[in-house]
């Protein structure tokens, strides 16, 4: 019984800390998008790259 209970918290603790992650990883994931739409806006790039 204390095997499965410590396993329950065990499991617990990897699923909370893996969402914790998950959730950094999305936030880093949208600012990324932020900051890039922004230093478009700042400096368009060209798509043709030609003179």
């Amino acid at each position: 019984m204390v095997k499965n209970l410590l396993a329950a918290v065990g499991l617990y603790v990897v699923v909370h800390k893996g969402y914790d992650f998950y959730c950094d990883y999305q936030e880093m994931k949208a600012e990324n998008l932020r900051l890039r739409d922004a230093a478009q806006q700042i400096i368009p790039v060209s798509v043709t790259g030609g003179d």
